[in-house]
């Protein structure tokens, strides 16, 4: 079973999360017979489903997990019954979707706001989109694109009430954070902690 992209696109080890990096609307689960090129056997069977605008990896994950058990048990009964027809991949529209590593999850401010919204999402909850602070590495969830919103990438605009970093387009609100060494908590918490100063550069 592979949970991504429907296959030939995005084979590898991170289909799901670069579905919500590249912005994809729909994903899906493959039920394919296993050969030796990575991902590339012929399709049993194959079943969609639409990729929510907030949505995180993790919730995604679980979602296509269950499609994925669906899917098995209709192949099955499709198998015992002698209707399943094997269809050959295109691999001439195949794509590559590499393992996420923590490097791959580091922030870069001057991308837009929508392009790192959706790293963030596709890094939660493992392994967590980060950027390096004044306080040190943080993690960042429950991004928002604010829309018009301009700064230096990287700077804090506000964060009393609500946490907002300017981007290389447009601007971020970020509703959770974890601090290195430290748990999951509400951007508001770590503000009113020993958390970020308006005007601090975030990612330099």
């Amino acid at each position: 079973m592979y949970y991504g992209k429907a296959l030939p696109e995005l084979r590898g080890a991170g289909p799901i999360q670069a579905a919500i990096r590249q912005g994809l609307t729909e994903t899906g689960v493959t039920l394919m017979r296993v050969v030796q090129a990575l991902d590339a056997g012929p399709v049993i069977l194959q079943k969609e489903t639409e990729i929510f605008d907030d949505e995180t990896f993790g919730e995604l994950q679980m979602r296509l997990a269950e499609l994925g058990a669906l899917t098995l048990v209709e192949a099955l009964t499709l198998i015992s019954l002698g209707k399943v027809k094997e269809k050959p991949q295109d691999d001439s529209r195949a794509t590559y979707a590499p393992k996420v590593t923590r490097d791959s999850s580091r922030i870069d401010w001057g991308q837009s706001a929508l392009e790192i919204s959706r790293l963030i999402r596709a890094s939660d909850p493992k392994p967590g989109a980060f950027t390096k602070t004044p306080k040190g590495d943080v993690k960042l969830f429950g991004p928002k694109v604010m829309d018009g919103i301009k700064g230096e990438p990287g700077e804090v605009l506000k964060i009393m009430g609500e946490l907002v970093i300017a981007c290389g387009i447009d601007a971020l609100r970020i509703a959770e954070v974890q601090p290195s060494g430290k748990k999951r908590m509400s951007a508001h918490e770590w503000a009113l902690g020993r958390g970020p100063t308006v005007g601090d550069r975030w990612g330099v």
